[in-house]
């Protein structure tokens, strides 16, 4: 697909719960809409897909994100739950970088366009090598797998190096997103800051959760790549997991396996989940816009005026 044609802004359901709303909010938007579907063969996930498939309006961009989880075994096992699916586009995070290759090849059998989240210019190059149609960069301000890289930084570093389109995820609001794509992305990737909109129907418990956050109560835990993780129920399970990381692990892969053994738990008073700094958003996203699509209207008219504004004050001048 030319780059003309694609959508300047990318939307990920969140992944705590696997519900299509935002998503179908950010295509009725004219946005790409991605669910975040970390085991495909639920009940709730095949109804949200389907739900997905059938309300996606016509001609626009939508499918589904997948976490490898920096697993080897796991690229196996989700292919294994979708069986016989087609999609019309898959974004992949946690490659293990051994994976890329494999990775992109065997899904380009079960969807139209394979796109991997990258944290850092290496393995931006080696999912391009692999055949990826499209990129998402991550900061390490965001929630996941990242690399030591922040937004802006790392958008430098690939500036003119990559010929797939690629968008930038961590930080990301209206006027960063405007300097983002300014910077050579196709546009910005937002996720934490819509989960309180009306489109995302928090329960109360979950909105005086979310809305209390600012961000710093994050922590980025591992290397090559880290993963920016938030606890549960507070910052004691977080700082337990960085306790027996420090302890325990004595390699990546050990590091990358007590990151998974934490975020899969489901006891809440010692769980962690990928969660960014952008969370420190969600609440003045709601309060200012309350929609997912009123919020895109004002980012695509920063995109559309910033730049301009900035090159009439001189401000793009070398």
């Amino acid at each position: 697909m030319p780059t003309a044609l694609l959508p300047t802004s990318v939307v990920v359901s969140q992944g705590a719960r696997c519900d299509a709303s935002v998503a179908l909010a950010a295509l009725r938007a004219g946005a790409c809409g991605l669910l975040h579907c970390d085991d495909p063969d639920t009940p709730d996930a095949l109804r949200e897909r389907e739900r997905l498939a059938e309300q996606a309006p016509d001609g626009s961009t939508w499918g589904l994100r997948f976490d490898l989880r920096q697993d080897s075994q796991r690229l196996a096992q989700v292919l294994d739950k979708l069986d016989e699916t087609r999609l019309p586009l898959v974004l992949l995070a946690g490659v293990p970088e051994t994976q890329i290759e494999e990775a992109v090849a065997t899904f380009r059998r079960i969807a139209e366009r394979v796109w991997l989240e990258a944290g850092d210019l290496g393995s931006a190059l080696e999912a391009e090598r692999a055949g990826a149609t499209g990129l998402v960069l991550k900061g390490n301000e965001a929630g996941g797998w990242v690399g030591d890289r922040s937004a802006f930084v790392l958008l430098q570093e690939v500036r003119d190096r990559l010929g797939v389109p690629y968008w930038i995820q961590g930080g990301m609001g209206p006027e960063t997103a405007a300097a983002a794509k300014l910077a050579g992305a196709q546009g910005p990737v937002f996720s934490e800051q819509l989960w309180l909109t009306d489109d995302a129907s928090p329960e109360a418990s979950e909105a005086r959760a979310l809305g209390a956050l600012d961000g710093s109560e994050s922590l980025c835990l591992g290397s090559a790549p880290a993963c920016r993780l938030q606890g549960v129920a507070g910052r004691a399970a977080l700082s337990e997991l960085e306790r027996r990381i420090t302890a325990e692990a004595s390699s990546p892969e050990d590091t990358h396996r007590l990151i998974r053994e934490a975020t899969a738990s489901e006891d809440l008073s010692r769980a962690v989940r990928p969660l960014g700094q952008d969370v420190a958003f969600a609440a003045e996203v709601a309060r200012r816009f309350g929609t997912v699509g009123r919020f895109l209207t004002h980012v695509e008219q920063s995109m559309r005026d910033l730049p301009q504004r900035a090159a009439d004050q001189g401000a793009l001048c070398e």
